[in-house]
């Protein structure tokens, strides 16, 4: 995961530009949960499975300042050179990011390396990885780990519902109704070309699921 990638993706989130598709859930003022699909030129640079797992940082008046971008080896981020400090990190990874991100899995490992990170960046994420455990450092290499069960008396955070706005929930029908129609026609191309099986009925189920989810929307 890059710096690169992970800079645009905050740029898109603080100006709602249309390059990544982002989806949000605020878990509190300060952090907000997401998925992203990053914008078609970023794909090929990262052998990530998406949508990525991310946590925004938001500032009261200036909105988000900083990105976290999680994956199994470990922790990214980005911060503007205007808002890097430390604790504008590790206050928010301490007492909301981890222990939301525990409650979904056992284990969270960060790897910080000099060799990537410049002697700068590399002290910087050692005073950051407050809430992580030193599992082990070698010359120039620290390894730190996060479980589930240094947070166990953290209350559960669920986040905050912010509703969908009736324009959107037309966009998702129009959506799903292409997805449905799509799947029928696929469905037909099967059992015309190949005889019925139970791969195209299969999808006719799926057709009619989606066509349900419409009707209930």
């Amino acid at each position: 995961m890059t710096e690169k990638i992970i800079r645009k993706i905050l740029e898109d989130a603080t100006k709602g530009a249309s390059g990544s598709i982002i989806i949000t859930r605020p878990l509190n003022e300060v952090v907000d949960y997401a998925k992203v699909w990053p914008e078609l030129s970023l794909v090929a640079e990262t052998s990530a499975p998406f949508p990525l797992t991310c946590y925004f940082i938001r500032h009261a008046k200036e909105g988000y300042i900083a990105a976290i971008v999680v994956m199994d080896s470990g922790l990214y981020w980005y911060l503007p050179a205007s808002y890097r400090k430390p604790e504008a990190l590790a206050a928010p990874l301490r007492t909301v990011i981890l222990p939301h991100l525990l409650q979904h899995k056992p284990i969270q490992r960060l790897t910080l390396s000099k060799a990537e990170l410049g002697e700068r960046g590399y002290q910087f994420g050692k005073q950051v990885a407050a809430g992580f455990q030193m599992a082990r450092e070698e010359t120039g290499v620290c390894r730190y780990v996060a479980d589930a069960m240094s947070f166990k008396d953290v209350a559960y955070i669920r986040g905050m519902d912010t509703g969908i706005a009736p324009e959107r929930i037309t966009s998702i029908k129009t959506e799903l109704g292409n997805v449905a129609h799509s799947m029928e026609r696929l469905k037909i191309e099967l059992e015309l070309k190949s005889g019925i099986s139970v791969l195209s009925e299969d999808l006719g189920d799926i057709a009619k699921s989606v066509n349900n989810v419409c009707e209930r929307l």
